[in-house]
C-alpha cells in the first residue's frame, strides 16, 4: 500500500517478519531468503540428529561386543 502525506509517498506494505528489510504479499510472512535460511537450518538439525543417533549406536554395539567377548 502507499501513502501520501504532506508531499510524501511512502511505500507502507508489509515486510519479512524476520529481517524486516524485504516487501513481501501479506502481514507476517516472510521472505524467500529467510525461508531459505530456515529450510537449511532444518535440514542441517537432521542430519547432526541422524549422525548423532549412529554415533551412539556404534557406541552402543561397541561396548556390548566387548562385553560379550570379555564373558566369553
Amino acid at each position: 500500500m502507499i501513502s501520501h502525506q504532506g508531499g510524501r509517498t511512502r511505500d507502507c506494505g508489509a515486510y519479512c517478519i524476520t529481517c524486516r528489510v524485504r516487501a513481501v504479499k501479506f502481514h507476517g510472512a516472510s521472505c524467500f531468503m529467510c525461508r531459505e535460511e530456515e529450510r537449511e537450518r532444518k535440514y542441517m538439525g537432521k542430519i547432526v540428529s541422524i549422525f548423532l543417533a549412529v554415533a551412539l549406536l556404534v557406541i552402543g554395539f561397541i561396548s556390548a561386543h566387548g562385553t560379550w567377548v570379555r564373558m566369553k
